[in-house]
């Protein structure tokens, strides 16, 4: 009688543990996948007509450049906005009393469309048609302009980069790229013409080889500018320049960067999309013929303009102008191979607008 009394107990406490178990499974399951990294995150606050994403390596910050009305309209109306995090990984922001920075609503502020950023020490400096914006750092308070600097020979600059000492920006209206030694300087300052471009827009620096990367919105080229020696530069060809039934032969580049595979993501204003290219040198081995054309990454997106790429977490971030959106998306996942890509990237990895 005492032994099934012990069993019975026995078998009751065991009923109970696993009951508990599968109580407590539900709140397992919501615990891990609210640890699992969101593959996109879309921003809005802030931001209206947002032409250019910026991260400063020096605070950590994206500040983003707001059109505000048309990016082709002196119009006196633009804005730039920060944005930050308290984990990155997670998308927790940071919370600013004022995430718009710069505004020409503010006093004594005066420009038009900030196309293209660049942060150095305590100045933040914007393109802005053939003049630079350029607003100084103010411990506990909003950076203040501290002057409009015309450039030599510039009409409507768009993207701006520094390079060691030199700053280098792209001229959509002369089709060239300017490059601009001591900058802050008025007696010193040099300003040269670089190179001839048709319609030139995003341009990073490629430090593997020296060079600057550089698309246009009129031909569907990357043109890759050797600054140690010019007759070293290449062309690309990212789509075909005719086939009119085709997405991918409208012009339209408009930014570019560079990810951890040495893989280029692309802006296509027109055909609204992200596409991806691999140069043929830094092509893995798991893609086994030359890339004969960009091939599509995400395509639900609209009027996307500036990108650049996060190399810790493999994100990408771009702005969509006409939408007023910022989105950061995970880039193409490691070791691609030839099946992933040639299928369609934008098939396995989509963006879902509604996700937050």
């Amino acid at each position: 009688m005492k032994s099934k009394f012990i069993f019975a107990t026995i078998l009751s406490l065991f009923c109970s543990l696993s009951f508990a178990q599968e109580k407590k499974s539900p709140m397992k399951k919501e615990k891990e996948e609210e640890k699992e990294e969101k593959i996109s995150y879309r921003y809005s606050g802030g931001v209206k007509r947002p032409y250019v994403i910026h991260h400063s390596a020096s605070d950590g910050f994206y500040y983003i450049g707001s059109t505000v009305g048309r990016e082709d309209s002196k119009d006196g109306q633009a804005r730039i906005t920060v944005l930050a995090f308290d984990d990155f990984e997670q998308y927790e922001l940071k919370r600013f009393k004022k995430p718009v920075i710069i505004s020409t609503e503010y006093p004594k502020t005066s420009f038009d469309s900030p196309r293209g950023i660049v942060t150095t020490g305590e100045y933040i400096i914007a393109t802005d048609f053939d003049a630079l914006a350029i607003f100084k750092k103010v411990e506990k308070g909003l950076p203040q302009q501290i002057g409009r600097l015309k450039i030599k020979g510039a009409k409507e600059l768009e993207s701006i980069i520094k390079v060691d000492d030199a700053y280098y920006m792209t001229d959509s209206a002369v089709n060239g790229v300017f490059k601009v030694t001591d900058l802050m300087d008025s007696k010193e300052r040099k300003v040269t013409p670089l190179t001839k471009i048709p319609s030139p827009k995003g341009m990073i620096y490629d430090a593997a080889n020296d060079a600057l990367l550089i698309v246009s919105s009129k031909v569907n080229k990357l043109f890759e500018y050797n600054l140690a020696d010019a007759k070293k530069s290449k062309t690309y060809t990212l789509a075909p320049e005719v086939d009119k039934e085709s997405i991918d032969g409208y012009k339209g580049f408009q930014g570019l960067c560079i990810g951890n595979q040495k893989e280029i993501y692309l802006t296509h204003y027109k055909s609204n999309m992200i596409m991806v290219y691999f140069r043929d040198q830094d092509r893995p081995a798991t893609i086994k013929k030359p890339m004969k054309y960009a091939k599509k990454f995400l395509t639900d997106i609209r009027t996307p303009t500036s990108i650049i790429y996060n190399k810790t977490l493999n994100r990408i971030a771009f702005t969509q102008h006409y939408y007023n959106v910022v989105m950061f998306h995970k880039g193409i996942p490691p070791q691609i191979t030839d099946d992933i890509i040639n299928k369609g990237l934008e098939s396995d990895i989509k963006i879902d607008l509604d996700k937050k």
